[in-house]
């Protein structure tokens, strides 16, 4: 009988260790679930932040080109009207040309970084 009974006790200290252990690990599990729940959101927060500025970005070069496009259309017209009411070929071209390098100059002149 003596030999039953410190085998006894060991089963009833390691039976009392692992339910500690598996309170702590419910616990544990739960804190990390929830910082697991918080990193998931943050990232898809992140991932809908990023997906809306490139489709912004992507719209906003979009016009821009077509700004471009309209405005190359309107300066080319502009320099036919001009050849037309000039009646000389190609005076039209110039001074559209020099119109838009002044405009350049002009927009040169306040970009300008400090120095």
């Amino acid at each position: 009988m003596t030999t039953d009974t410190p085998v006894t006790r060991k089963s009833q200290k390691n039976h009392k260790k692992s339910e500690d252990v598996g309170v702590v690990g419910m616990v544990l599990e739960g804190a990390l679930s929830a910082v697991r729940g918080w990193f998931e959101t943050a990232r898809a927060s992140v991932e809908k932040t990023i997906a809306d500025a490139m489709i912004r970005l992507a719209r906003q070069i979009f016009i821009f080109f077509l700004a471009l496009l309209g405005i190359a259309f309107l300066l080319f017209g502009l320099a036919k009207t001009l050849s037309f009411l000039f009646q000389i070929p190609g005076i039209g071209e110039m001074v559209v040309g020099c119109i838009v390098l002044v405009m350049a100059f002009i927009l040169s002149l306040f970009t300008r970084g400090p120095k």
